[in-house]
């Protein structure tokens, strides 16, 4: 009987990469005999959402990134909207407390949820393993009793990278719009590095670490 494979990630921290990873691995190329892998897109359930997950039949992996980081990417993302809002998110310090108690902090206590209910789980920092995939290769390898070859381990690295990744956003004109199938958005991926101590004041990191101070304790530990 095959077991299942599901992830859960914090949003903004590599999850539709990881996702087509995972994909190629578990269901194509059947790197894992005894598993599947599954992941939901539908908006407002899939992987940034808590569901029951059996702990006999399944396997939970997720992925964080540091929430800081995560704020700014949103801030790339969605500059066009938040000008363009009737609301005073003009600020950096507005966008900061918007972004974290609106989609950051709800996600979180989702996703810590699933984590505390499953004993078979792997948990990942986004920032060991997006450039770094021979990482995530070899966790998969030892948590699931398989073999992924250095063929596929390539065809992987090149399919996937950023570059890539890139050129197929670059179809399109932003985020609300997307390439089916892979469900790459425009404008999806930056360069994945830290920037918030570059771009931020002192006081605009403090309101930060003070909005998303429980997700910082947890990405800190991992």
């Amino acid at each position: 009987m095959k077991r299942t494979l599901i992830q859960k990630s914090m949003m903004r921290s590599g999850t539709t990469v990881l996702r087509l990873i995972l994909n190629k691995l578990f269901n194509e190329y059947r790197c894992f005999k005894d598993w599947d892998y599954r992941y939901d897109i539908t908006p407002g359930k899939g992987a940034h959402s808590w569901e029951k997950i059996s702990n006999k039949d399944s396997y939970l992996i997720t992925t964080w990134r540091d929430p800081r980081d995560v704020v700014i990417s949103f801030i790339r993302l969605y500059e066009d909207d938040f000008n363009n809002r009737n609301e005073p998110l003009i600020s950096v310090e507005s966008r900061i407390k918007f972004i974290s108690r609106q989609w950051i902090i709800p996600t979180y206590w989702d996703i810590i949820q699933c984590e505390n209910e499953n004993e078979n789980k792997i948990v990942l920092k986004y920032e060991n393993w997006h450039e770094d995939f021979d990482y995530l290769f070899n966790i998969l390898e030892k948590s699931f009793n398989g073999k992924i070859n250095n063929e596929i381990r390539d065809l992987i690295k090149k399919e996937y990278s950023k570059e890539s990744i890139k050129s197929i956003q670059s179809k399109y004109k932003d985020f609300h719009s997307w390439e089916d199938g892979t469900h790459i958005h425009g404008n999806h991926v930056g360069n994945g590095l830290s920037t918030w101590e570059s771009v931020w004041t002192p006081s605009q990191v403090e309101l930060a670490n003070t909005e998303l101070k429980h997700i910082l304790n947890h990405w800190n530990n991992l």
